[in-house]
């Protein structure tokens, strides 16, 4: 079984430069990695990106873009970093 670890981060845009305010935009960016360890130690290394809506469901979006690439050739599991 492969890890996935994926972050989520909500797009913010300023409401009010005088205070600070921010609001989302309604949109997310998913970012996907994988630990490595080799020669040159353990690290994470970056698999991909998702552009998508706060109301899709991040983990479901992961699923089809590993399946649409050819990815889901064995089980993963999901961890939220």
């Amino acid at each position: 079984m492969k890890r996935l670890y994926y972050t989520v981060e909500k797009e913010l845009q300023s409401v009010d430069y005088n205070s600070g305010s921010e609001e989302t935009t309604g949109n997310k960016l998913v970012s996907t990695y994988s630990i490595v360890s080799d020669n040159k130690g353990i690290r994470l290394e970056h698999q991909f990106n998702l552009d998508l809506y706060n109301s899709d469901n991040s983990l479901e979006g992961i699923k089809g873009y590993l399946e649409d690439n050819g990815m889901y050739d064995c089980e993963y599991e999901f961890i939220q970093i």
